[in-house]
């Protein structure tokens, strides 16, 4: 399924735990449609370390306060809100959580839908 781009000067970007990850889930050679990937290997931070988040920032020239992180683990979270980024959080299970995130939905989808509303 195509999301396509939200917003005009919007940027995409992938920020995963190491190479091997990456290669897994099959995205690493889709830059079409991906900005920045990186990886906690290349910047030298695990999640939730915030600088992990700041260099990805950097990259994408723009402000933690301008970015939007969305995660499926807590760490994603903790990590986002530390750095100043807005958190959401995709919560796949049948039971309630709660990271601190600013926005939860069960998909993507949904998510997108709520986004392109903002």
């Amino acid at each position: 399924m195509n999301y396509g781009y939200v917003y005009e000067n919007e940027k995409l970007t992938l920020f995963f735990h190491g190479a091997k990850e990456g290669k897994k889930i099959g995205i690493l050679n889709n830059k079409k449609i991906i900005d920045v990937i990186l990886s906690s290997v290349e910047v030298g931070y695990r999640k939730p370390n915030i600088n992990g988040y700041i260099i990805l920032s950097k990259k994408l020239e723009v402000q933690t306060n301008e970015m939007i992180y969305i995660g499926n683990e807590e760490k994603d979270i903790i990590g986002a809100n530390k750095a100043g980024i807005i958190s959401i959080l995709i919560n796949r299970k049948d039971e309630e959580i709660n990271y601190g995130e600013k926005y939860q939905f069960k998909n993507l989808l949904d998510m997108w839908h709520f986004i392109k509303n903002l």
